[in-house]
């Protein structure tokens, strides 16, 4: 894998096209049982799946950061705060299963 590169396993809940390209909302899965699954939008120019399969996904990052300009509310004064978009374009998509975890020793 290059720099700027990132894999991703993934559930696809979403799939768009619009202005040639295919958008699809994958959500990954939670790292614990107490944590919320990551959700995100990656870009291809062909589709490479359907709802509901998981795949693995390595995708180039990319992404702007813009200015937003808000009145500060304690204060009342001009402020700018920097927001980011983060792209992640799709560079390859394979059907993933799980694996399975060994049974634990009960004693």
């Amino acid at each position: 894998m290059n720099l700027n590169q990132v894999t991703i396993v993934g559930r696809v809940d979403l799939v768009e096209f619009h202005n040639g390209k295919h958008y699809s909302i994958v959500t990954s899965p939670a790292i614990d049982a107490y944590s919320h699954p990551a959700r995100f939008k990656v870009v291809s120019d062909n589709p490479f799946g359907q709802v509901n399969q998981t795949f693995l996904i390595t995708c180039s990052l990319g992404g702007i950061v813009r200015p937003r300009n808000y009145k500060d509310a304690a204060t009342g004064q001009p402020r700018v705060f920097q927001e980011a978009d983060v792209y992640f374009n799709v560079l390859t998509a394979v059907p993933h299963t799980q694996q399975q975890q060994p049974a634990q020793k009960q004693q």
